[in-house]
């Protein structure tokens, strides 16, 4: 969904064969849905009446958005109505209806459900990263990623989905103990040489590891790499398969920056 008024014809064909995102967050569409409630509280409406509303002509993007996060319905030959979950945020009973109403819209777009069911629980990588993922493995293009990128952080934060480690947890995150990853303020040598340059490259924007003494029955194991380089893995001595998987998605995700 993008506003073509703003691109050349060559952006046009690449955002036409890029997967569907939400181009504008979940705040600007809630501002515009509430400007559209307005003039139109439960009755439908078409997108000249919406272009009359916002006093612009480009509403496509817009509306677009407003649609994936499930703020307004689209019924074929009939134009669009305000989805229910609108009268949630607007007027709201509790701070609490409003916030699972915002992280409903968050879950809503399709590619959405797709990075949730990826990342759940899980730090999302450092943006660079994050943006190979959606070219990769979601259909974004090249010239989309940064914008879907962006776009998507900005809404998991305005969410209260996205922890300051950049682990996102979904709808539980604030109900979820991360004592464990709480920065340990320790000048040791010997922990400050574990992490390598490609480890600091790779690790989530305000992040930190556990140090060896954080961790009950830990492991250090040094692996053997090419040209003499080598690499340090520390972690539990009560793996899972589950975490065999965590661990194989970050070094997935690695590999894409190389």
């Amino acid at each position: 969904m993008a506003e073509e008024g703003n691109l050349s014809e060559n952006d046009k064909k690449a955002i036409q064969r890029s997967a569907s995102y939400p181009n504008i967050t979940i705040e600007e569409a809630i501002d515009i849905v509430s400007q559209i409630k307005k003039s139109f509280p439960n009755s439908q409406f078409d997108r000249e009446d919406v272009a009359a509303v916002l006093k612009r002509t480009n509403i496509t993007r817009d509306i677009g958005a407003a649609v994936q996060y499930g703020l307004v319905d689209k019924t074929i030959g009939q134009g669009y109505k305000l989805a229910s979950r609108v009268q949630s945020i607007l007027n709201f009973v509790t701070d609490k209806e409003k916030q699972d109403a915002i992280i409903d819209c968050f879950k809503t777009p399709k590619l959405y459900v797709e990075l949730i069911d990826r990342f759940k629980g899980h730090a999302i990588p450092p943006d660079q990263q994050l943006r190979a993922i959606l070219i990769r493995y979601h259909g974004i293009t090249e010239s989309a990623a940064p914008q879907a990128s962006d776009i998507f952080i900005q809404n998991a934060n305005y969410s209260g989905i996205l922890n300051e480690y950049r682990i996102l947890f979904g709808e539980n995150s604030k109900n979820i103990n991360i004592e464990g990853f709480k920065e340990k303020e320790n000048n040791d040598n010997t922990n400050s040489n574990l992490t390598s340059e490609t480890e600091e490259a790779y690790r989530p924007k305000a992040a930190t590891k556990l140090m060896l003494e954080e961790m009950n029955g830990s492991v250090d194991l040094r692996i053997h790499l090419s040209e003499k380089k080598f690499a340090r893995l520390i972690y539990p001595d009560n793996l899972n398969e589950k975490d065999i998987q965590i661990l194989k998605l970050q070094l997935e995700a690695l590999a894409l920056t190389l």
